[in-house]
């Protein structure tokens, strides 16, 4: 008993230690977004200590909760990575000038520290993400290490010991660059923001509005689920984070009303997964992206705005199309209007703000600040949402935690992408897509999908995007195809693994969750997120879907024809329009949807014309049916 309780006390103890510096973190990147507190490399060095920190506090704590007994070595030895983590970013804080002048040129010394901080980087990116994406970094530095021995066209040209270990760790590149910087001066603050959000009841706003929509549609909690994801998205950027937010309401609601549980459990896992592309708060890829393209945020996000509208425009068609072909009616959910009325400014004015500040290129730490500022002074105002000093230290504890998780990520992505550049293997890659695709960029633009969503299956989406970004998107850019779209596509398709199996985490969130099987529910969230197997090749081809220009035609067939392919590609996967859909009906229905998407991709009047009139004669043959049973049931 005495050993259980010393446990608990070790739990208490760490508790508070892992509380004290998320807060401490969080009150450091408020700061240093008014004060210059360190030079660029100097605040990664210090968001990779917390980091690290956090990591493996939380770590040994897990550990102390195991019930029977205490893992000791397992303790130790995490308690050895942490110290040594430490030392090693306070060692590069005391000789930060020194190292920088001597990049290329470590002492010994030096190099047994970024040795070891490589490792430690990667051992604590393997606890927060899973061991795939630190086999990932492995294979990468090993071949910056090694691939001088290989045989062509991987061999590259040798670079010493000491040369590749400074330009990986202490040399202020690999694990110090663009990727960390990007979780440094773009997503941090944005992440705390979130998590402010729900510590502090905001999130009920998006389930009243849902249960709003809810009332008007069929689908009724189905509609919710799609709305309320959609708003969870504008804050949140993580798939299973919404899914959890949201799904806890509507997937027991979506199931009272007669939703199977794998179409409950996909609803709200598609919903979710689009919650990743919906500005302002997009998936922290879209901030990579920025940083990596060298713009400003604020394009990539209206760049992502109409993509992200039309995704959730084809999943709440097809809960439509679901809801009438089941006869699926809902009762009219009771909606506290006051409660709606008093929530709407705690999330509407602060997300709102933010979207106009990014517009107004304010950079995106500025504009997380003071929404973060608007949102507590807003939170006060109500004895509701008015924060305790708990929930305020949960929220950024919370939002610390996963903030590190991204930022570890990011140090390894930082490793990756070094030894691709310096390498060259990123220019062998492109040679290898071109020559696989014969020059056919829709064939390489397939090639980087299935890429993509291998990825997705076993790395965070942001990996996926990065991965992905820094092999193959140049070879697209060489074969013509535009650089901010195609980056668009890559994300896109990064974030879609997060539905489509065999390893969907969404969507085996939500089969959890709804007590349903897993592939039934990966299945039926593919069918319901047709949208985004669509629209993403329609980025790449057709200007005005990102808003980037377009001629007339190229705007019609967005504004027009893509709802209608998305109504069509419901329909079509569910065998249902206004009535059952037969067999020839059905083969007819996909003819106009290739006529009409493929006058998306090369704008032809005569395809969109006869696309068209094909989804207009269907819709005549429906109407006629449904008429004719009518007057066969008055006859009766």
């Amino acid at each position: 008993m005495a050993f259980v309780r010393a446990g608990e006390k070790s739990n208490k103890a760490l508790d508070v230690a892992i509380a004290v510096f998320g807060v401490a973190m969080v009150l450091y990147h408020l700061v240093s977004t008014r004060v210059i507190i360190q030079t660029d490399y100097g605040q990664q060095n210090t968001q990779l200590f917390f980091a690290l920190v956090m990591m493996f506090l939380s770590s040994i704590r897990g550990l102390l909760a195991k019930k029977g007994r205490l893992w000791l070595p397992r303790v130790i030895f995490s308690a050895l990575l942490l110290l040594l983590g430490v030392a090693a970013t306070v060692y590069i804080t005391v000789n930060y000038e020194r190292l920088e002048r001597s990049v290329g040129f470590p002492e010994p010394f030096d190099m047994v520290v970024g040795l070891v901080l490589m490792a430690i980087v990667l051992e604590a990116t393997r606890r927060a993400w899973g061991p795939i994406l630190s086999i990932v970094g492995i294979v990468f530095i090993s071949y910056f290490y090694l691939g001088q021995y290989l045989p062509r066209p991987l061999f590259h040209p040798p670079y010493a010991f000491s040369f590749i270990t400074s330009y990986l760790s202490v040399g202020f590149s690999g694990i110090y660059g663009l990727f960390l910087s990007s979780s440094v001066n773009y997503i941090f603050l944005f992440v705390v923001f979130g998590s402010l959000l729900g510590a502090l009841n905001a999130t009920g706003f998006f389930i009243d509005v849902g249960r709003l929509l809810g009332r008007v549609l069929a689908g009724g909690p189905a509609q919710t689920a799609v709305l309320s994801s959609a708003l969870v998205g504008t804050c949140t950027g993580s798939a299973v984070a919404n899914v959890a937010i949201t799904g806890a309401f509507t997937i027991p609601a979506m199931k009272r009303i007669g939703y199977k549980p794998e179409i409950a459990g996909a609803v709200e896992a598609t919903a979710s997964t689009g919650g990743q592309i919906m500005p302002p708060i997009m998936g922290a890829g879209a901030f990579l992206m920025a940083a990596i393209l060298g713009i400003s945020y604020g394009e990539v996000m209206m760049a992502a705005l109409l993509p992200a509208f039309f995704y959730f425009l084809g999943v709440g068609l097809t809960v439509q199309i679901i809801a009438t072909k089941y006869n699926l009616r809902p009762p009219k959910e009771a909606i506290n209007w006051r409660e709606l009325l008093l929530g709407a400014p705690v999330f509407i004015v602060p997300v709102g703000g933010m979207f106009i500040l990014l517009l107004m290129r304010y950079s995106a730490m500025l504009s997380a600040l003071y929404a973060i500022i608007v949102l507590l002074l807003l939170c006060v105002l109500r004895s509701k949402t008015r924060p305790t000093p708990g929930r305020l230290v949960k929220g950024f504890t919370e939002g610390a935690q996963i903030g590190a998780g991204i930022g570890l990520a990011c140090a390894t992505l930082g490793m990756v992408a070094q030894s691709i550049t310096t390498t060259g293997l990123g220019g062998r890659f492109a040679l290898i897509v071109d020559a696989i695709s014969g020059g056919n960029l829709i064939i390489a633009l397939m090639l980087t999908m299935l890429i993509c969503l291998i990825l997705g299956t076993g790395v965070p989406t942001t990996a996926a995007y990065a991965l992905t970004a820094i092999t193959l998107v140049p070879g697209l850019v060489n074969l013509g195809a535009p650089v901010l779209p195609t980056h668009l596509f890559v994300f896109y398709f990064a974030i879609v693994s997060a539905i489509t199996p065999p390893v969907a985490v969404a969507s085996l969130t939500a089969s959890s969750m709804a007590g349903a099987t897993y592939m039934k529910t990966a299945f039926h969230a593919i069918r319901l997120g047709a949208a985004s197997l669509i629209v993403p090749y329609i980025i790449v081809f057709n200007p005005a879907i990102t808003l980037r220009g377009g001629t007339p035609l190229e705007i019609t067939t967005i504004m027009v024809g893509l709802p209608l392919v998305l109504l069509g590609l419901a329909a079509m996967f569910y065998r249902f329009w206004l009535t059952g859909l037969n067999s020839a009906a059905t083969v007819l229905l996909a003819a106009g949807l290739v006529a009409i998407i493929s006058s998306m991709l090369a704008p032809n009047v005569l395809t969109f014309g006869g696309g068209l009139v094909i989804l207009l004669l269907i819709d005549f043959m429906q109407r006629r049916k449904v008429h004719s049973r009518r007057r066969e049931i008055q006859a009766v």
